[in-house]
């Protein structure tokens, strides 16, 4: 099978930890994309593209998104969700460690979307080793003006806050996850409300997984549809796959839906 890379395609073409090579191979080109788009084309195109959440609800990305963002609310939260605590999961450990600029740019755009002035980062207690790549993404994003005030010079606002579990298994379901994030016991709680009504600290909270933010800033500059062609059924795009146990090749693969 041909090798493809589309959300992994910035895996080992940057420094990591450097914000300007980032920018060298066209980081934070689809922030300015997304804002010349604007916010109400940017979630046409996730819902052209079909994105399902790839945290394991499956929920249209799209269709999340200009739900929270119809919320009236101030001080909205975008939270993306690395508490990767399946068996043998490990693929969005990989896309943190890779292609760490790709996940905040991500974010900001979600931010930008729904109106968000603080997103959070859950990351699960086994990947502390992967905090300092991300609280170095974040430092230099909010020195180049990705992050803080007036972002590109549009009024919009947002920062980003890098939070780490306690290692409980259940603080991956939205609700428990949220309430390890305030301080409580990481325990899920009853719907209603919705996490999109009143989610972190009763504000109005969109939460996605890493892989499916990920897939934002590649698909906003995906001009030749290379994403969409991949279909099969009712899924359209790639699937970044763990590979582990007693095989040949483990590892985390790329691969179109339908293999």
């Amino acid at each position: 099978m041909e090798k493809i890379e589309f959300l992994t395609k910035n895996f080992g073409k940057y420094d990591v930890k450097s914000i300007s090579d980032y920018k060298r191979i066209g980081g934070f080109t689809a922030l300015e994309k997304a804002v010349e788009m604007g916010a109400e084309s940017v979630c046409a195109l996730l819902a052209e593209a079909k994105i399902r959440g790839r945290g394991g609800a499956e929920y249209d990305v799209g269709r999340k998104w200009s739900q929270a963002r119809e919320v009236v609310g101030d001080n909205k939260i975008i939270i993306c969700n690395a508490d990767e605590g399946e068996t043998t999961t490990f693929k969005d450990r990989e896309l943190i460690k890779n292609d760490p600029f790709n996940l905040i740019e991500a974010m900001i755009i979600a931010g930008y979307v729904i109106g968000a002035t603080e997103g959070f980062i859950y990351m699960r207690a086994e990947y502390a080793c992967y905090r300092p790549i991300l609280l170095n993404a974040i430092a230099e994003a909010k020195e180049y003006g990705y992050l803080g005030d007036n972002i590109l010079n549009t009024g919009f606002n947002f920062n980003i806050k890098l939070y780490s579990g306690a290692g409980a298994y259940v603080c991956g379901e939205g609700t428990a996850l949220i309430r390890s994030i305030e301080g409580k016991a990481g325990r899920p709680r009853m719907k209603p409300p919705f996490i999109k009504q009143s989610g972190a600290f009763a504000r109005p909270t969109c939460l996605n997984n890493v892989e499916s933010l990920s897939i934002v800033p590649h698909l906003i500059l995906d001009d030749k549809k290379v994403y969409m062609s991949n279909v099969h059924d009712i899924s359209v795009g790639t699937k970044l796959v763990s590979v582990a146990g007693n095989v040949n090749n483990p590892g985390v693969f790329e691969i179109p839906f339908g293999v």
